[in-house]
């Protein structure tokens, strides 16, 4: 006697692939999308050559999804639905974050040690201590 099982599927699903501006794709960066309605959150992160999957979703919507990786501009995107049967695609392409770096000061401050006076550069040179700073703009 064989026994037959079917399920339902109640469920959405969202895959997609997440790649660079020259198309290579991005392992390791964080895809959230939040069900607006009841402000369910799921999360996922891309394997290593860039897919993604988020399962369970509710079905509908809308749900906004946010990715995020270091070193990367954060994308944003709403409206998106969750179908019944069929996952929805979301192909997604980041583009590199621009970052301005702040000037960074370094001095360095000399001294003799006493009774230096008098004897060469290389012999004086084993007196003097050297320390640095770094002052960043707050």
């Amino acid at each position: 006697m064989s026994v037959l099982a079917y399920t339902q599927e109640t469920s959405g699903r969202l895959q997609g692939r997440v790649t660079d501006s020259a198309g290579s794709p991005l392992g390791g960066v964080t895809v959230v999308a939040i069900h607006r309605p009841t402000n369910t959150r799921y999360t996922t992160q891309t394997v290593s050559d860039g897919h993604y999957l988020l399962a369970g979703l509710r079905i509908g919507g809308p749900y906004s999804i946010t990715v995020t990786a270091a070193g990367m501009q954060t994308i944003h995107v709403d409206d998106i639905e969750a179908t019944l049967g069929l996952p929805t695609v979301l192909p997604l392409r980041m583009a590199p974050e621009v970052q301005q770096l702040e000037a960074v000061e370094v001095r360095t401050i000399s001294r003799r040690s006493p009774g230096s006076a008098g004897r060469s550069a290389r012999d004086a040179s084993e007196g003097t201590s050297c320390s640095t700073s770094s002052a960043f703009p707050e």
